[in-house]
């Protein structure tokens, strides 16, 4: 199942430079799309599996707990075309 998982760039700066680059979550993270939201602040959107988005979910709560609340995960993200 696809996923899609949603941080605000200042979320997204912090799990990145907690993350080891040799980590399999660094590669998810640099993998994302910097969008700008409705209210104009920037987000990071991440496609990745179920699994990518757990890994991501683990790798935030056990580095960076305070951004949690902050993390959006959609399941089946609608895809443009």
């Amino acid at each position: 199942m696809e996923m899609m998982v949603i941080i605000p760039m200042e979320s997204y700066r912090a799990m990145l430079a907690k993350c080891d680059s040799r980590r399999p979550e660094y590669t998810l993270l640099r993998n994302g799309v910097v969008i700008r939201n409705r209210e104009g602040n920037e987000e990071v959107e991440i496609l990745c599996d179920a699994a990518g988005a757990k890994q991501l979910m683990e790798f935030a709560s056990s580095g960076c707990p305070e951004i949690i609340p902050f993390i959006r995960v959609i399941a089946n993200p609608p895809v443009s075309s």
